[in-house]
């Protein structure tokens, strides 16, 4: 076992240095965003408003008869009753924020990447993908199974051989350098279960398309629909799912195409798993109105109860808001913990280059 430990120690030390900055850079992103949606909101208007699914859809149709081409809305997920609707203009894409009475908030290209909030959305795709598109997601996909791998080794390499309890409630003491050590390896010890299971949440979600399709927990759009031009409102249409769920809370709105004759809608029903943007979707017709699927997250299938688990794990949304705070600690976790880890190193280096020169000087 003490071998194990040796080897697991050395693999942790050498793989921590080879990533940390990479690692680094994607704990801060991830704590910048924990609050994002609450913070964006209450920087722009900080008032709850409640949702009035006619204004909204009037709003978008008041949009569209200005030009543009509305492809969808989502609530923001901070304060109750702020929508962000997804516009196609000729100048560019735009995003318009508005209240729950479809009023406008803030009309904001999407080529701004900094100013009008633009800072979160920004942070979010660089946590999710470093702004590369489909491939910086498969690099983080990557870092992340290096990051459970290195979490895992770590506990291995620091796991006491006895007296776990007296392991985990002594502080460290000593020289500096051992008080480093140390820091190290009992906030190791303390967190890094919940770190891993955070960060295999996260591995999945980078990879959510192929494990979709292996475990078959995708959800389908309606084989049949009948075709034809656009006669149903959009807010007739959040009205029709609303009231499949009474007490439902609308999360986002996909327009109909010309292939896709239908507005899939998105609720957070009652009972369902916590999570800020919910799971439950409904189809509804755009030619006629009727419902052409529905989805009630409540009562999952095991294969897309997994898929549907991942985000709020991941996020911390699982247990709401003490869920969430846990996410924020277990972000500046690691981040503490590559600031201990590396100067635990320097140290430790430091040392050893000065028992060579003094052992030449001798």
């Amino acid at each position: 076992m003490a071998a194990v430990r040796t080897s697991a120690r050395r693999v942790h030390k050498y793989l921590s240095l080879a990533a940390a900055v990479f690692w680094l850079l994607q704990a801060l992103s991830g704590i910048a965003i924990s609050f994002r949606a609450e913070l964006d909101d209450w920087w722009l208007s900080g008032v709850a408003t409640g949702t009035s699914v006619e204004a909204l859809g009037e709003r978008i149709e008041t949009v569209e008869r200005g030009g543009l081409d509305v492809s969808g809305m989502w609530a923001t997920g901070g304060i109750p009753g702020q929508y962000d609707i997804y516009v196609s203009a000729p100048d560019g894409d735009r995003t318009i924020r508005v209240d729950g009475g479809g009023e406008v908030l803030r009309d904001r290209p999407d080529r701004e990447k900094f100013s009008d909030g633009a800072v979160f959305e920004t942070l979010t795709l660089f946590h999710k993908s470093l702004l590369l598109g489909s491939t910086g997601t498969v690099l983080i996909g990557i870092s992340g199974l290096l990051l459970f791998s290195n979490i895992v080794l770590g506990l291995t390499a620091a796991w006491p051989a006895r007296n776990f309890r007296r392991a985990l409630t002594t502080r460290p003491r000593g020289p500096r350098s051992a008080r480093i050590t140390g820091w190290h390896r009992l906030l190791g010890l303390w967190v890094g279960a919940p770190a891993a299971l955070m960060v295999a949440a996260g591995i999945q979600l980078a990879f959510l398309d192929s494990i979709e399709s292996a475990v078959d927990g995708g959800l389908a759009d309606p084989i049949a629909a009948p075709p034809g031009p656009v006669a149903v409102a959009p807010g007739e249409a959040m009205a029709r799912a609303l009231a499949r769920y009474p007490g439902g809370e609308l999360t986002a709105l996909s327009m109909p195409a010309e292939d896709a004759p239908w507005y899939r809608i998105r609720l957070r029903a009652d009972g369902e798993i916590p999570r800020q943007f919910g799971a439950t979707t409904v189809w509804v017709s755009s030619v006629d109105g009727s419902i052409l699927g529905d989805h009630d997250a409540r009562s999952s299938k095991p294969a897309r109860r997994l898929i549907e688990w991942l985000y709020p794990i991941h996020t911390g949304q699982i247990s709401a808001v003490p869920g969430r705070l846990l996410n924020l600690a277990v972000g500046c976790w690691l981040v503490t913990m590559i600031v201990l880890g590396v100067l635990s190193w320097q140290r430790r280096a430091r040392r050893v280059s000065e028992s060579r020169r003094s052992a030449a000087d001798q």
